[in-house]
């Protein structure tokens, strides 16, 4: 198949191709609200292009179609080391863009899983120099905030073209193997503090 053009009718995007049948077909294109075109010749690019009529030399130019508008998402789960030595298992949400079509497509071999590696790295980094109840709790916007910043450095580090537009803390609790120790730890804790507001209340009255 050929790319000839892209293009948008009635609030539509088109995709005009050649078959291997040598006739013209035209497909929409889902999902596409804006879009840019990237043509290179060995990987060096010459223009960026929106949509509409544009000529495409055949065999001289690659055309690569790239949504700038689609949101992305890429979620992970792993367990952590936290800076106090205990193990929180932690689910993170990531939404992203593309922002710079033409280092995703050229300066990097697949900057969507660069983004899954680099994910994993700032999430362990930012956990293990928190504490587990910051984790588990009050901390976790701040620790979402941190992740978010580190992951875009390293997103820019690796020239991906991608922009970190949310990253959230979707879960973070203690592994399965130690819910229970650490449920009867909590309860200790209430234990405690239910018993010192009883002792100043008495001691009050």
């Amino acid at each position: 198949m050929s790319i000839i053009n892209v293009f948008t009718k009635k609030n539509m995007n088109y995709m005009q191709f050649k078959s291997k049948d040598g006739r013209h077909r035209m497909l929409p294109v889902d999902s596409m609200v804006w879009f840019k075109e990237i043509s290179s010749n060995n990987a060096v690019l010459d223009e960026i292009k929106g949509p509409g009529l544009h000529w495409n030399p055949p065999i001289v130019d690659k055309w690569t179609i790239v949504d700038v508008v689609r949101v992305k998402q890429h979620g992970h789960t792993a367990l952590m080391l936290t800076k106090d030595e205990n193990i929180v298992d932690v689910t993170v949400s990531v939404q992203y863009q593309i922002e710079d079509p033409k280092k995703y497509v050229l300066e990097i071999s697949d900057a969507d899983a660069s983004l899954a590696q680099a994910t994993e790295s700032a999430l362990r980094h930012v956990v293990g120099s928190s504490i587990m109840d910051d984790a588990l709790t009050v901390g976790r916007e701040i620790i979402a905030q941190e992740v978010k910043a580190r992951l875009q450095s390293y997103l820019n580090k690796y020239q991906t073209g991608l922009q970190v537009l949310i990253v959230n803390i979707e879960d973070s609790s203690p592994p399965n193997q130690v819910q229970a120790s650490f449920d009867d730890v909590i309860k200790a804790r209430e234990d405690e503090v239910r018993a010192r507001n009883e002792a100043e209340t008495y001691a009050n009255g």
